[in-house]
């Protein structure tokens, strides 16, 4: 129960997350402002406004706290907008503690080490992004850095991210429109307020595989926490109305959660609905997967008023 080490950082963070592998320490989350430091090591954010966000990810010695190495993104072009930036969403380690992480960008441009991404899209607005994947070695070195093609002026926003024990990289994310994928176009012609529910996959070389989303033209499917458990993918949805998923109609009278199980080829196996007994199931969510098995799962999320579900109060 005794602290080991303690590390102090004269910045504001947020959104951190840990991740541990070995006797490495993984720290990643979003800061604003044009430097980070962190002990005796600085890097360099935007320089185009001081309150642009960036992502950065430290690697400490679990041990001693010593820092290993620090890097940060650097979003390279852009205006002096409060809300533009890379804003940091999610970190996981694949194979031999090489992490991965998941941001969203608003900025035209970001770079990650040497690796240029641009905000690919036609005709972009204040406050569109598109969903940024970056895998480094465990040595802090980026082995790539990548993100889909937004169309028709509309957005792709990060969720939640996971890995599977061969190093697959699955990613969701909610669109609201068009998205092409490397050459897959899912949506094209989409161009309502509706949401729609992506869930990606990329190998550990981050070529992508394959994308599944819903296909009704009205929307109404936001997806958030996913998990890989062996050969499956679980995914955690919530619906305001019927869904067609990867070709299987879900009818829905109100609005639900459903937990779905995708193949690690893209196949939706099997789902379930939670549906909420109040007047107003809008005030509930499931959102994360905390355990998963054949035995059965746990599931958490958020309510705003009294909620039964599943006969359960």
């Amino acid at each position: 129960g005794q602290v080991a080490w303690v590390k102090k950082v004269d910045q504001i963070l947020g959104n951190v997350k840990i991740k541990t592998y070995n006797n490495d320490v993984f720290i990643a989350g979003g800061y604003n402002g044009n430097i980070l430091t962190i002990e005796n090591i600085t890097v360099s954010g935007n320089q185009i406004h001081p309150q642009l966000s960036e992502t950065f990810i430290a690697k400490f010695n679990a041990t001693n706290g010593s820092l290993q190495w620090l890097r940060s993104s650097e979003t390279t072009a852009g205006t002096n907008q409060n809300n533009m930036g890379t804003h940091f969403v999610d970190l996981e380690l694949g194979q031999n503690g090489n992490p991965v992480l998941i941001a969203n960008l608003f900025s035209p441009a970001v770079k990650f080490g040497t690796t240029n991404v641009p905000f690919v899209t036609n005709n972009a607005v204040s406050n569109n992004a598109v969903t940024v994947i970056a895998k480094y070695s465990n040595a802090g070195n980026v082995s790539w850095a990548k993100e889909p093609t937004v169309m028709n002026n509309r957005s792709l926003l990060a969720g939640d991210l996971d890995i599977d024990g061969t190093g697959n990289i699955y990613v969701s994310a909610n669109a609201t429109g068009g998205v092409n994928y490397w050459g897959t176009s899912v949506n094209p012609t989409f161009t309502t307020t509706g949401m729609y529910g992506h869930l990606f996959k990329l190998n550990a070389s981050g070529n992508f595989q394959w994308v599944k989303a819903n296909t009704n033209i009205q929307g109404g499917l936001t997806i958030y926490g996913i998990k890989c458990v062996q050969n499956d993918v679980i995914v955690t949805y919530r619906a305001l109305n019927s869904q067609i998923i990867d070709n299987q109609t879900i009818n829905i009278s109100k609005t639900s959660s459903i937990l779905g199980v995708f193949g690690n080829n893209g196949s939706l196996k099997s789902y379930k609905l939670h549906v909420p007994d109040n007047p107003n199931p809008n005030r509930f969510s499931i959102t994360n997967i905390l355990h998963y098995s054949s035995a059965g799962y746990i599931l958490s999320g958020n309510q705003s008023a009294d909620i039964i579900l599943d006969n359960s109060y």
